[in-house]
């Protein structure tokens, strides 16, 4: 090869090599964190919820979460009902970040619609989100000061249920342990929190029967189908579905558990509304010593005809 033709080739592959080398220098850049992805707003999502977008079983959202139309994702907020835990379901952008996501709509706190269905909050206002990390199925979540203000009788239990429940809805969670602006906090009222929190630590605060799905306001095809948590006498309670004039047009007598334990329940009833329009899911327990309707939860819903 003549001299010429030698410095050519010789440049040439100067220019492969340095091009090679900016290109690797600009994947490494725009790489996510060694630990995890980042989300749109900068949040780092860790490995362990990068694949949690399908909730623990009997939570509505496990069918399934993204509607690919409009790339929505449903997710679980937890509030309270009655002085006990009560449910509530938001869509969002859809995420791999759920967990950050749900405890995002957590923090906002009810709408004028949720208002509306009974449903209230025990977080303060002005509470802001930090970070949510997990590893080895805790969740760690970082919150702004506000979340130590402090309250009356169990609110603050609730406050603390509240956001368990929200976190351990999704599979890669089953205990949450808090930070306030990135320092573990040791206590909130008469709670200890040394160790992470999971759900059996709030039976105190959970109603007899807990209605996970459907949430208020979701339309309900026929057959309806209910899921949740249970803990009523011999285990038994009676599921109601009343149509837009109060009437009554379908009636469930279900045995889901043993007595004294908490169990999970799934069941579907059908129903024929004569009309489209707001009805009412009734879930409740029968007084073992009158009949009455005790534990009653009451839960608009969007029957179809």
């Amino acid at each position: 090869m003549d001299p010429q033709r030698r410095l050519i080739v010789a440049a040439l592959i100067g220019v492969v090599v340095v091009g090679a080398v900016v290109a690797a220098s600009v994947l490494l850049r725009d790489e996510p964190p060694a630990n995890g992805v980042r989300d749109g707003d900068g949040t780092v999502t860790p490995p362990s919820e990068q694949a949690t977008d399908a909730p623990r079983e009997p939570v509505p959202s496990a069918e399934p979460s993204v509607t690919p139309d409009t790339q929505q994702q449903r997710l679980l907020v937890y509030f309270v009902r009655d002085g006990v835990l009560g449910v509530s379901a938001r869509e969002v952008p859809a995420t791999k970040a759920v967990a950050a996501a749900a405890t995002r709509q957590l923090v906002i706190g009810v709408t004028g619609s949720e208002l509306g269905y009974g449903l209230s909050s025990e977080l303060p206002v002005g509470v802001t989100l930090n970070g949510v990390s997990i590893a080895g199925g805790v969740a760690t979540v970082d919150l702004s000061p506000q979340f130590t203000e402090p309250a009356a009788g169990k609110a603050l239990r609730l406050r603390l249920a509240q956001l368990v429940f929200t976190l351990t809805q999704f599979r890669t969670v089953d205990a949450v342990r808090i930070e306030i602006d990135g320092a573990p906090l040791p206590s909130l009222g008469t709670t200890a929190l040394d160790a992470p929190l999971a759900r059996a630590d709030f039976a105190d605060v959970l109603p007899a029967i807990l209605v996970e799905h459907p949430a208020p306001g979701e339309s309900t095809p026929s057959p309806l189908r209910i899921r949740g948590l249970n803990n009523t006498f011999e285990a038994t309670f009676i599921i109601e579905v009343l149509d837009p004039s109060g009437t009554r047009i379908a009636r469930k007598v279900v045995t889901a558990g043993a007595m004294g334990e908490w169990r999970l329940f799934d069941v579907s009833v059908p129903y024929a509304s004569a009309e489209t329009g707001i009805g009412t899911l009734v879930v409740y327990e029968e007084s073992a010593r009158d009949g009455s309707a005790i534990n009653v939860v009451r839960i608009p819903v969007k029957l179809l005809r």
